[in-house]
């Protein structure tokens, strides 16, 4: 299979993106009829995680109907049938949804440029299958200690003196305060936030469990001895319009123990105050905390003024948070970002490993669906749900 296909004119290219929107609507409308009991556990929220994903699967589309080259629309099938299979999804799922998105196009385009949409879903699809697969994230593999339970259970109902007492036996017990953030409290967050996203607790518990969590991280950093400083720097932020930061303090935790100068910015960190930082206290490294697939365009835009500003002097910079434990190195090619890791132990290990290497980021890249070509995308992707298919 060959890695460039046709292209559409200008005009079909007009009409492509015209007819969007339509063909969106027809088959989500159809794949919400099959599955409906799929979508109907999350409320309105699956109608729209549905919708979400078709639109992601036409932007991937778009360069390659521009350009003439398969292979980011390759990758992110690639991706998505990892996805799927993580969740135990059939792959016919995604085979169904771009099939009948062809099939929107032959009735709606002239036949000339219908067969050009139609030929470049199939070369991207069969190329999908032929090439290696790509690693990507596994947000829920994390081994979680039984200690996790009734952290858990005590965050959920605000008791503070409970999630302390577990914390402070674990520190007394010799565990590190980074394997008990991994085993202990991520795992216990994960539950959290699952129970909200199934609509099993409100928004108001959600909020009082991370305000707990915060608390009780603190008082365990101060009794966390930190290892002589290496010499290195790391700034860290959330991108712009992520308030979710305590994955972000747990990074944070981890490299401080490790030896690393440390600046957290926290969360929802405006773009550029988060360039300021950057450029003034020039870190060895920038870590950019993302949990939607929105923030990624924040993250997108604070990378390339960083090329700009700084050029080959720039810090390297990985991106982390929810929106990379759902998408992996599929986010990290959108941002441009030079890596990416889902939670602490890995960044660290990436950050040690990387200290030496060539950043992965170059400027002679072949067209992807970053900057404008996403801007739509990332607007319109906002769920927060595990993926549902389409």
């Amino acid at each position: 299979m060959r890695d460039e296909v046709r292209t559409l004119s200008k005009d079909g290219l007009e009409r492509f993106n015209a007819l969007g929107p339509d063909a969106i609507s027809a088959v989500a409308e159809r794949l919400y009829t099959i599955h409906k009991p799929v979508y109907a556990r999350y409320g309105s929220r699956g109608r729209e995680a549905c919708h979400e994903t078709l639109a992601t699967h036409l932007e991937f589309l778009k360069p390659v109907l521009e350009f003439g080259q398969i292979h980011h629309m390759a990758d992110y099938l690639i991706w998505l049938t990892d996805l799927l299979n993580l969740y135990t999804i059939p792959e016919k799922h995604l085979s169904t949804s771009l099939d009948w998105l062809d099939e929107f196009f032959i009735e709606h385009m002239n036949l000339e440029d219908s067969a050009v949409v139609g030929d470049a879903l199939r070369a991207a699809r069969t190329q999908s299958l032929k090439v290696n697969k790509l690693p990507i994230a596994r947000p829920l593999s994390i081994e979680s200690w039984p200690e996790a339970i009734p952290f858990e259970a005590a965050i959920l109902i605000g008791d503070h003196g409970a999630a302390m007492s577990i914390m402070d036996q674990l520190l007394d017990d010799s565990h590190k305060l980074p394997e008990i953030e991994r085993h202990i409290v991520q795992p216990a967050l994960y539950g959290i936030r699952r129970k909200w996203q199934s609509n099993q607790i409100t928004l108001v518990c959600e909020q009082m469990a991370a305000a707990i969590v915060k608390s009780v991280l603190i008082a365990a950093m101060l009794r966390s001895p930190a290892a002589p400083q290496n010499g290195q720097r790391v700034l860290l932020g959330c991108a712009e319009g992520n308030d979710h930061d305590i994955e972000l303090r747990i990074v944070a935790d981890t490299f401080l123990i490790e030896g690393w100068e440390v600046r957290c910015l926290g969360a929802s960190v405006p773009t550029q105050e988060l360039l300021d930082q950057a450029i003034t206290w020039r870190p060895d490294l920038l870590i950019l905390s993302v949990s939607l697939m929105p923030q990624l365009l924040s993250a997108n835009l604070t990378i390339t003024q960083l090329n700009e500003r700084l050029g080959s002097e720039r810090p390297s910079v990985m991106i982390s948070g929810l929106a990379i434990s759902h998408y992996g190195r599929l986010a990290s090619i959108i941002v441009g970002a030079d890596s990416w890791s889902t939670d602490a132990r890995g960044a660290i290990h990436c950050a040690n490993s990387t200290k030496s290497k060539e950043r992965t980021y170059t400027q002679g890249e072949p067209p992807r669906p970053t900057s404008v070509s996403i801007n739509r995308m990332l607007s319109h992707s906002s769920s927060n749900l595990p993926y549902i298919p389409a």
